[in-house]
């Protein structure tokens, strides 16, 4: 039995040792290999020198290098690389449990029958600083494999929020991954990074025929306002509203239109979420304001900006959303961009940055 595990890496110089340490960590059960794809995406730090290094001196690990081809296809590019049976993913910054194939290789030689194996299995994950702490409530009965004319709890949690969306918690089988990047050549999807996640497990949960979920904590999570999601990017929006067009054709597929309000309150979410990462950036003013004139102009903010957050939306979400609405959101908006540049400054000045 073998495993791969995709990791796709830019400028992740920091932290990348630390996750690669833990993959060194975990425990190997006997007749079991593992492969560890380091998808290296433009970095303009050490991060490629670093994949390199490691690939030189431990055969598990390989190193390819890509230019600037986004998360989304630097995923696909290592499912297609990938020779395990079963293909996990992990984000440069974070951390994977010591357990984590013990776990996966316990539960599949239970089954026994290899044509029994699951397509999928999910399981939980942690925090960094609070490892001993799920991360999250799912309504899946752990063990369980739901059939593919059972999977309707996924896509209902799929709907309601964004606690299914990541890739770093799910394992898939090699056969999945190479029906799904069939369909690469028709997306055309080139450096897409923003809401990549939600389109791809989507992707994975309507193609899998069968799901598990394992209640175990196998995946540490890095809250990390330095990674891509961590400040302001011009194409968020952008590639956020192309991640919902296609969503959505799953959601009515899946649900008839039943989850079509928390789904508006989510792409609320998606214009808060870019909004607010622009006045709290350090660009200037005047960049600002042609940003913010940019966002503001979209067809997809026109239609969602204004309406209602999600009940479980962050305060300082909240926050930002309420500046967004009236007929002087504009400026309000620029007043508080104004107010944490001078912040800024001000902490700069004091040395307290």
């Amino acid at each position: 039995m073998t495993f791969s595990i995709v990791i796709p890496i830019y400028n992740a110089e920091k932290y990348l040792k630390e996750c690669l340490k833990s993959v060194d960590a975990m425990y190997i059960p006997k007749g079991v290999e593992l492969e560890v794809l380091l998808i290296e995406n433009g970095s303009t730090d050490g991060s490629a020198k670093l994949c390199d290094t490691y690939s030189e001196n431990n055969s598990k690990y390989k190193s390819f290098h890509f230019w600037n081809i986004g998360a989304y296809n630097a995923r696909r590019e290592g499912m297609k690389k990938a020779c395990g049976d079963y293909i996990l993913f992990a984000d440069a910054d974070d951390q994977l449990a010591v357990n984590t194939i013990d776990c996966l290789v316990t539960f599949l030689k239970g089954l026994r029958d290899k044509t029994k194996w699951p397509d999928m299995i999910i399981h939980n994950a942690a925090y960094m600083d609070e490892r001993d702490n799920m991360m999250f409530e799912f309504p899946f009965t752990p063990g369980k494999i739901y059939q593919e004319e059972e999977k309707k709890p996924f896509y209902e949690v799929m709907c309601e929020g964004d606690s299914l969306n990541a890739l770093w918690n799910k394992c898939i089988k090699k056969s999945l991954a190479e029906k799904i990047i069939m369909t690469d050549d028709k997306a055309g999807r080139k450096n897409f990074n923003h809401g990549e996640d939600l389109l791809q497990t989507a992707e994975l949960l309507d193609e899998a025929k069968s799901i598990v979920y394992l209640d175990n904590i196998l995946y540490f999570y890095r809250d990390n306002s330095e990674g891509l999601t961590g400040s302001f990017h011009k194409e968020f929006l952008g590639n956020q509203v192309d991640a919902w067009r296609a969503f959505d054709q799953y959601a009515d597929k899946w649900t008839d239109g039943s989850f079509e309000d928390i789904i508006s309150e989510r792409k609320t979410l998606t214009c808060t979420i870019a909004v607010k990462s622009l006045i709290y950036s350090r660009l200037s003013i005047k960049k600002k304001k042609s940003e913010l004139l940019n966002i503001m102009s979209e067809p997809f903010y026109g239609k969602y900006a204004t309406r209602s957050l999600p009940d479980w939306a962050p305060e300082e979400d909240e926050y930002v959303h309420e500046l967004m609405l009236g007929d002087k959101a504009f400026g309000k908006l620029m007043m508080t961009g104004k107010k944490y540049n001078l912040k800024s400054r001000v902490k700069k000045a004091l040395g307290k940055q």
